[in-house]
């Protein structure tokens, strides 16, 4: 990818958040979000084209916890403003979905009333407490073929004219090194983009960086590699309980105006925990519930990191050449 221009603030705050989520500036306080409930029977869609919105976040449902229908509201109100304005829109779940263990009833009973609004058009990548029922078979069950296969849990999807690649970081169940199926995988669809000139992000659960309580996947670094040498924009991820953005890093991990940003989103409604070390790479950390909107065009993507109380904690837009 050619040399891209970043523009961006760190906190500025809404108005109000309606359907079509107008957007203001700086204000002491914001405003609450109106109590607007996402239809359960149905998802409307919105014609593909130039443009499209991916609205993302993991690390969501507990039956012990109300911060997860706080996201799912955020994510009804976001994903119809997205479908008033012609835009398709997907919704991207970055692991961990549902609490404490990734059991049938936790889908059932706790992940299905918050967020199972957004099934038909929710791309999910399996996160480590899926892992912890049955070789994560209630959330293949749950998603169908939506997520993969038990034997191949990684695939792409396109939006607008961006390539989504998921991917697996449970390394010990999968293999995320240069030799496991995944990076073969992985190397072979990214050139299948990269010759047909679409713009690329990648999202899956475990960050590669992280100031957070977790700290880095060092495990993921052969994946990281690829993605930043075929020219990857943008990574997403879950796992740590914060939202955190990243410099744009190189394969190596350095800073590099051409390089990968990182965004950890674990902010889906799962308790939040605090900053454990400092990096200058970090750009920005803060505890907050919501998701995070991306618009993404051909020559351009643009973020929106939204918390519950409609506040925006994180924006800003990056130019592109793909």
């Amino acid at each position: 990818m050619g040399r891209r221009r970043f523009s961006f603030e760190r906190c500025w705050s809404t108005a109000t958040l309606v359907a079509a989520l107008t957007l203001a500036g700086c204000t002491a306080t914001a405003s609450p979000i109106p109590s607007v409930v996402p239809s359960p029977t149905s998802t409307p869609t919105a014609p593909s084209g130039e443009r499209g919105i991916l609205i993302a976040a993991g690390d969501v449902a507990s039956c012990s916890t109300s911060a997860d229908e706080e996201t799912g509201v955020l994510v009804g109100q976001l994903r119809d403003a997205a479908v008033s304005d012609h835009l398709e829109v997907a919704v991207a779940l970055l692991g961990d979905g549902a609490y404490p263990n990734g059991a049938a009833t936790s889908w059932a009973n706790c992940y299905d009333p918050a967020w199972g609004a957004f099934k038909e058009i929710t791309h999910p990548a399996v996160g480590n407490h899926e892992y912890l029922t049955d070789n994560a078979a209630p959330y293949f069950s749950y998603f169908g073929s939506a997520a993969g296969s038990p034997e191949k849990s990684w695939y792409s999807y396109t939006i607008g004219t961006w390539r989504i690649i998921v991917l697996n970081s449970e390394c010990a169940v999968v293999g995320c090194g240069t030799n496991s199926a995944q990076y073969r995988w992985l190397t072979a669809s990214l050139a299948s983009a990269r010759a047909a000139g679409e713009p690329i992000a990648a999202m899956w659960h475990r960050p590669r960086f992280s100031t957070g309580e977790h700290g880095d996947a060092s495990e993921m670094q052969a994946i990281w590699s690829a993605l930043a040498t075929a020219g990857v924009a943008i990574v997403l991820n879950g796992h740590e309980h914060n939202y955190e953005r990243w410099e744009p890093l190189n394969a190596a991990g350095s800073p590099a105006s051409t390089g990968i940003t990182e965004f950890i989103v674990g902010t889906g409604g799962a308790d939040l925990r605090a900053q454990r070390r400092s990096d200058a790479r970090s750009a920005v950390y803060r505890m907050v519930h919501g998701v995070i909107r991306l618009k993404l065009a051909r020559d351009s993507y643009s973020w929106e990191m939204i918390a519950v109380d409609g506040s925006v904690v994180d924006h800003g837009s990056v130019a592109i050449t793909p």
